[in-house]
């Protein structure tokens, strides 16, 4: 493998569903390769198309065995899921310098995030995992407010509590600079915003909000999500 490769990411590109273009999981990836300034192509977007995708996941394309997106790709090394990926790509210059121990603590925070992210999305699905949410959005309505009264502020507490123990909360979550976690925290507060953005102005978690402001401002980021290539979170499932 050339570490000198470009960086691939596939990820569901469908202007022409009922959900339409949705950043999804993959953003989680893309604010990696944006934070860190490094250069990526968006195969899906970019072609129109799932087609190589979509081959990967039938096992048409060498590679290891990969099972959903995103997939990540340079030169033959082929990957998915989507924490997996994250703490991979934490070389690229976002990977924690505090030694094993604080290595640990980010693994667990990052899982933590993605259960998060996990029940707020199954929240939208309560009929059927894999049917649309355009097809039970009223018997959504049920389980979302149950999320939100009795899931939603301890998992963000809990995460209010881990960032007042670095710094005062006055910082970044887990280390002295920027990580793969910062990254994969503001990528789920911004879907909550825009999921459930009335529990979410409700949720008591001061440094919480003054953390994604933070992170919503750095350079690389701040970049991004005012070009033509963002595409923010559509409120239809976390998604």
């Amino acid at each position: 493998m050339s570490s000198q490769a470009q960086w691939k990411l596939y990820y569901w590109y469908t202007p022409d569903s009922v959900l339409g273009v949705f950043p999804g999981r993959g953003e989680y990836v893309r604010l990696m390769f944006e934070e860190a300034g490094v250069a990526y192509e968006d195969v899906c977007k970019k072609n129109n198309s799932n087609a190589d995708l979509l081959a990967f996941m039938k096992g048409e394309k060498p590679g290891f065995p990969v099972l959903a997106p995103p997939i990540i790709q340079q030169g033959d090394f082929v990957m998915s899921q989507t924490p997996a990926i994250m703490m991979y790509l934490g070389k690229i210059g976002l990977f924690p310098t505090g030694g094993p121990e604080e290595e640990a603590h980010a693994a667990q925070l990052l899982l933590t995030i993605h259960d998060y992210h996990f029940e707020g999305n199954m929240s939208c699905h309560p009929v059927d995992l894999h049917a649309s949410y355009s097809t039970q959005v009223e018997e959504a309505k049920v389980t979302q407010k149950k999320f939100c009264e009795e899931r939603m502020g301890k998992f963000l507490k809990m995460f209010e509590r881990t960032l007042s123990q670095n710094n005062g909360g006055q910082g970044f979550l887990i280390s002295s600079k920027v990580t793969y976690v910062d990254v994969a925290m503001l990528t789920v507060l911004l879907a909550t915003e825009k999921q459930f953005p009335e529990a979410w102005a409700a949720q008591d978690v001061p440094l919480l909000k003054a953390f994604k402001k933070r992170m919503e401002q750095r350079t690389n980021i701040a970049a991004y999500h005012s070009s033509n290539r963002y595409i923010p979170f559509s409120g239809y499932s976390m998604m």
